[in-house]
């Protein structure tokens, strides 16, 4: 976890974009940049190209729920919150 955190703090620091603070990343964001999509499927990607058989598939409504809770979950906790102990949020 160290070295995982230290190289997202290294890319941080180097990304031309303005610096934000802590409460404005959240933790959707870092396992992004760190990690890829969250996203499952192939689908389900930022961008992807509609599917064929997605009228005919039946386990995309499964996955398009997984995908909204894993967003709901991750893209509401900030870095504030974890570095501050606030968390999990339901507490």
């Amino acid at each position: 976890p160290f070295r995982w955190l230290l190289s997202f703090l290294l890319r941080l620091l180097s990304a031309p974009a303005p610096r934000r603070t802590p409460s404005e990343y959240t933790v959707g964001e870092i396992l992004e940049v760190m990690e890829g999509t969250l996203a499952v499927v192939a689908c389900l990607q930022d961008g992807a190209k509609p599917c064929k058989r997605s009228a005919q598939c039946a386990t995309l409504p499964m996955w398009k729920e997984f995908d909204r809770m894993v967003r709901d979950s991750f893209f509401h906790i900030t870095l504030e919150d974890l570095a501050e102990g606030r968390f999990p949020l339901s507490d």
